[in-house]
């Protein structure tokens, strides 16, 4: 199954509770850390993570991938494309990233439930994930931006009125950087 769409809301419990009752497959998954980077002396303004992102992501074994990442949106979802920079130690792809004229401006650690759901049969998954401790949201991957909104409307959720933050949106709001 392509996971081409993606779709976050802020966690709410009624469909938390959904989600656990319909799903056909749970797996909590490895805690991450990682970091985002930005052209040196540039601001998130300029350099606005709702479009673009540039990301380290850090594995519990120290190994390492930097990433840029294109964020594409539609009007209910969006898609990510990521060009590989380097894989190695968190140190390696630090200095990668230095070397090629970004800095970092942010930290994160990241924890996630990924359940697999069925439902009106398509499958999807939808991720419980917290970031640094504080912010709670619901992540959810398919292969169409058209099931979400199916899904989501059960809950009076209308997509088209979410803000739908990408990671690196939803740390620099939480560290008042937008």
């Amino acid at each position: 199954m392509s996971k081409d769409y993606t779709l976050r809301i802020p966690s709410q419990e009624n469909v938390l509770t959904y989600i656990k009752n319909h799903t056909t497959s749970v797996r909590e998954l490895e805690k991450l850390g990682g970091s985002f980077w930005k052209p040196i002396s540039v601001s998130l303004v300029d350099f606005n993570p709702r479009d673009r992102a540039v990301r380290i992501r850090t594995f519990s074994n120290d190994k390492a991938k930097a990433e840029d990442i294109i964020i594409n949106h539609d009007q209910k979802a969006y898609i990510t494309n990521s060009e590989l920079l380097i894989e190695g130690t968190t140190t390696e792809c630090e200095n990668k990233l230095s070397i090629l004229g970004f800095e970092k401006w942010v930290d994160y650690t990241q924890f996630a439930i990924e359940y697999t759901i069925q439902y009106q049969n398509i499958t999807f998954n939808a991720l419980d994930e917290i970031f640094n401790d504080l912010s709670t949201t619901i992540k959810f991957e398919a292969d169409s931006s058209e099931v979400l909104q199916s899904f989501l409307v059960q809950f009076n959720i209308d997509i088209n009125k979410l803000e739908n933050l990408n990671t690196a949106e939803l740390l620099a709001k939480q560290a008042g950087l937008l």
